[in-house]
């Protein structure tokens, strides 16, 4: 279940100005809605302040040359787009989306859409008591995992079936060879007899801004975390596993299914070296 729209905050960033949202317009022609011809960013917003926002922008940029879309604004340009919808909207705890797609056919400049909306009871429950997780039946496109495209069908069918469940759920997505790679809006990570595991995203799963931040606070505090593929069956012998997104920061995982998994100390502090980096980080 998505956020509904009477819940979105009412200033958007529209091309290169500030709208109110019932003004909005874009083509109806647009790629972007024609096709899903678009990329996107979600970032956090944490006690007004926008949360690494450098990491997500460079994202967004090399996921547009990688897809073939217009050339979009830059880091700087788009930072005060995201900027000027934090301040409009009066912004503590959010969610910001930045969308960039592709305009119709013959028209060369891109579409950038930048709105916000309250931060998720998700967020807050993952945060205070962690995520239940079960594994969805729906696979990643492998075209475009590595990417935060808007053609995101998958992910969204995924995240459907969690919402259904309630706020505490996440899905966690696998291919048709048995192996775990990610959940649909986050990075996995486990502990079974030989330590820390994430799967690497050389094959499908998405490089999580969240997932970056996390491997680098478990180098700084002495965690070892090896790449390595999950299989579903690992799942079911797990001693722990834990979430990552930068909507989430680290998220405890309640359980797999119907199995309980305990909560760790480990865990814990990598929650407090991820959130302390972004927000003791000036950002863009």
């Amino acid at each position: 279940m998505l956020t509904p729209m009477s819940e979105q905050h009412p200033f958007v960033y529209l091309h290169d100005r500030l709208v109110d949202r019932s003004h909005a317009r874009v083509d109806a022609l647009s790629l972007g809605f024609l096709a899903g011809a678009g990329v996107f960013e979600t970032v956090r917003v944490s006690q007004g302040r926008v949360l690494a926002w450098r990491e997500h922008g460079v994202r967004l940029l090399a996921s547009t040359a990688a897809l073939s879309l217009p050339v979009p604004p830059s880091i700087d340009a788009l930072r005060e787009a995201l900027d000027a919808v934090v301040a409009a909207n009066e912004l503590s705890e959010a969610l910001v989306r930045v969308t960039w797609a592709a305009p119709a056919d013959g028209v060369e400049q891109g579409i950038l859409l930048v709105h916000s909306r309250p931060l998720p009871d998700r967020c807050r429950i993952a945060e205070a008591d962690g995520l239940r997780t079960f594994i969805s039946d729906v696979a990643r496109a492998p075209g475009i995992a590595p990417h935060k495209s808007t053609s995101y069908h998958a992910a969204w069918r995924a995240l459907s079936d969690a919402r259904q469940r309630g706020p505490e759920w996440e899905a966690l997505l696998a291919d048709g060879a048995g192996y775990v790679w990610e959940g649909a809006t986050t990075n996995l990570f486990v502990r079974d007899t030989e330590g820390w595991c994430t799967p690497p995203v050389d094959r499908c799963a998405l490089a999580g801004i969240g997932r970056a931040a996390t491997l680098r606070a478990a180098s700084d505090i002495g965690i070892r975390i090896v790449e390595r593929p999950v299989a579903a069956k690992d799942l079911h012998v797990a001693t722990a596993a834990f979430l990552t997104s930068s909507s989430l920061g680290v998220a405890h995982v309640r359980s797999v299914g119907d199995r309980n998994l305990p909560r760790v100390p480990a865990v814990r502090r990598l929650a407090d070296a991820v959130w302390s980096r972004w927000r003791d980080t000036k950002s863009g």
